[in-house]
């Protein structure tokens, strides 16, 4: 029995739209960087990698940020009856490791910025080697790792390894049922 859901075509429409949109910003991108390249303009390749390192940046400050405010969070939540009130010294020292290690990514993040910003600024190829470097090195061990998993094994996919060998034991019980 195949049902389909009824298909909105003013939602189809708007989603197409959506997709011309992207394409048309992507070539216009597309085309300033190149251009920007064949003109050995810096700031071609500075500004993508800012950009990408700003949003890693970004995202290790909030990291350590979130990391290093919710251990206050629990730490103010009202304790239940029948619970010490006293904390074990261990769980004192892992505490304290944990908000020393939360707020150091929520300062690095920005040292590192600024670091990053004032090398773009005054040009430095440093500036942009290093983030492209670490960025290749993750890519491209990345992508041996796929290479390796499709060399050396039937699937990628671990769960549709699983499910393709269920699949399989099911069909041979319906096969030695049907025979039986």
């Amino acid at each position: 029995m195949n049902q389909t859901s009824p298909v909105n075509p003013l939602a189809v429409r708007r989603t197409r739209m959506k997709g011309v949109l992207i394409c048309l910003v992507s070539l216009a991108l597309g085309g300033a960087f190149g251009a920007g390249v064949l003109a050995q303009s810096y700031w071609a390749l500075a500004v993508p990698v800012a950009l990408g390192v700003l949003a890693v940046v970004f995202l290790t400050t909030w990291t350590g940020y979130t990391l290093y405010s919710m251990d206050r969070q629990a730490a103010t939540t009202e304790r239940t009856e029948g619970e010490p009130d006293h904390v074990p010294k261990a769980h004192l020292l892992e505490r304290w490791l944990a908000r020393a290690l939360a707020l150091m990514l929520a300062v690095a993040g920005p040292t590192a910025g600024g670091v990053f910003v004032a090398g773009v600024l005054q040009q430095s190829y440093w500036a942009l080697a290093v983030p492209v470097g670490v960025f290749l090195a993750v890519g491209l061990g990345l992508v041996f790792r796929v290479g390796w998993a499709v060399a050396f094994s039937q699937t990628t996919l671990p769960m549709k390894a699983a499910a393709d060998r269920q699949r399989e034991a099911a069909l041979t019980a319906r096969s030695l049922e049907q025979r039986g």
